[in-house]
Formats: structure tokens, C-alpha cells, sequence
């Protein structure tokens, strides 16, 4: 229905900041630029259970970033898209997966790299362009929404982020898995210490700097409980989001 060349998106449930639209309009002046990510933030953050998806989501905003400064376009956040509208006439609509309940975002994202390249992406390096919505509150939901996000995986047809994920799971399934070993093979104990202490070091330094950049440097003191069982969590829900239902909006998916 859209009649205008440039289409924004975000979700119903967050909040635009006042430059939002100016902002997003203003990355498209560059004629190359076809689509444009943004960041994604959660607002009033209070106890651990939503400092953790917090400092979880800012990782994940930041490592898109990251990888589209190195090249790479990984993953997108539909709570804070827009495109130009003409790219749709070029899209097969079955290569979005419509069938499948959650992904659209990096389906679409993933089309226009094939398309138009790397270049046509623009990720927003703006603090002041970040939504905010809100954490689940629950942990069970949190879960849901977590099966619900990797429930997607196996439509995943891009090579650098199918990779990614999987060094991504290797290294933290690796600390569990060592952690169990260590009990019957006492040797391990300071490889896996030593292991734990590296990872926790570069993640810390990580989220220092994205925290820093959107104002919410606070969530750090999480951090070292969230080191601990930040493994634990994303192990699992990457495992059992594989074969797990979930409910979403009312309506249950297998």
C-alpha cells in the first residue's frame, strides 16, 4: 500500500526517539544506499533478569555493526529497518519465507545483499537512532522468545552468518561441556578457567564500549553474573530452539 520510495520500519511496542525519521531519511541521500539497520536498545531496565537481555541485545546490535564495518552484512533488527520501496519489485516473495513466523527481517536483509551487495547496506552509527522497547518479564518468556528467534536458523541460507552462528555456539557450548568434563578429568580445571576468564575478558570490553555509546554503561554490574551463565542460556535455547514449540501472539508454533 506504501506509495512513497522509502519504507521505515519498527515494532508496535517500541519507542522512536525524537530524530527517528530525519535521521533514517538523511542515510538515503547517498544514492547506492537501498536499505538501512538500525540499533535497538531496552528502556527502564530494572534486576538482572532485564540487565541480561539488555547487555544480550546490545551484543547482538553491536556484532551486526561489527560486521558490517568489516564488509559483512550478518543480521538485522526489524524494530529498526527501513529500504527503498522499489527493491521490492525485485524480490521473489517466496525467498522472504513467509511461511515461516519470525525472520522476515533478516530474510529481506539477506535478499538485498544478494542483490544489490554489501555496499547497498548502511548500518546508522547513531546513538540518538536507537528504538527502545521493552524486556520480557518473565523468564519463561524470555525462553519463548529465544526458541522463537533461533526457530528461523534452519532457513539460514547465507554462508558468513551460518558460520558465525556456529563459532558462536561451539564457544559457548565448549564451557559447559568442560565445565562437566573437569569433575571426572581434574586436568581441565585450569584450561577451563583460563578459557572462561579470555571470554569474559573480550565480551566485557565489548559491552563497555556499546553500553558507553548508548548511555546505559549501568548494565555492566550484571556482567559477571551474566558471564557465568550466559553459556548455559544460549547453549540451550540454540539446541532445543531446533526442535522446540513456542507460542507467539496468541497462536502456537511447532
Amino acid at each position: 500500500k506504501a506509495n512513497n520510495p522509502i519504507i521505515l520500519c519498527t515494532d508496535a511496542d517500541c519507542m522512536l526517539p525524537n530524530n527517528w525519521l530525519q535521521i533514517s531519511v538523511n542515510a538515503f541521500h547517498q544514492q547506492q544506499t537501498q536499505m538501512i539497520l538500525g540499533g535497538v536498545k531496552i528502556a527502564n531496565s530494572k534486576g538482572f533478569l532485564q540487565y541480561f537481555q539488555s547487555l544480550e541485545l546490545l551484543s547482538l546490535i553491536g556484532s551486526g555493526a561489527g560486521a558490517k564495518g568489516l564488509g559483512q552484512v550478518m543480521m538485522s533488527n526489524g524494530a529498526n529497518i527501513g529500504f527503498r520501496r522499489e527493491i521490492l519489485k525485485k524480490i521473489e516473495t517466496e525467498r522472504l519465507k513467509p511461511e515461516t513466523p519470525s525472520g522476515d527481517d533478516l530474510f529481506l536483509t539477506s535478499e538485498v545483499k544478494r542483490i544489490y551487495g554489501q555496499k547497498a547496506i548502511h548500518f546508522i552509527k547513531n546513538a540518538e537512532h536507537f528504538v527502545s522497547t521493552y524486556a520480557e518479564e518473565k523468564f519463561s518468556d524470555l525462553i519463548n522468545q529465544r526458541v522463537r528467534w533461533v526457530s528461523k536458523s534452519s532457513n539460514y541460507t547465507d554462508v558468513f552468518l551460518l558460520s558465525t552462528s556456529f563459532i558462536v555456539l561451539l564457544e559457548n557450548l565448549m564451557l559447559p561441556v568442560l565445565l562437566l568434563t573437569s569433575f571426572f578429568f581434574s586436568p581441565l580445571w585450569p584450561f577451563l578457567l583460563l578459557l572462561w576468564l579470555v571470554k569474559s575478558l573480550v565480551d566485557f570490553l565489548f559491552l563497555y564500549h556499546i553500553s558507553h555509546f548508548v548511555s546505559q554503561k549501568q548494565l555492566l554490574k550484571a556482567f559477571s553474573l551474566m558471564a557465568i551463565l550466559y553459556p548455559f542460556f544460549i547453549s540451550y535455547t540454540a539446541i532445543v530452539g531446533q526442535f522446540a514449540s513456542f507460542q507467539w501472539k496468541d497462536r502456537k508454533y511447532s
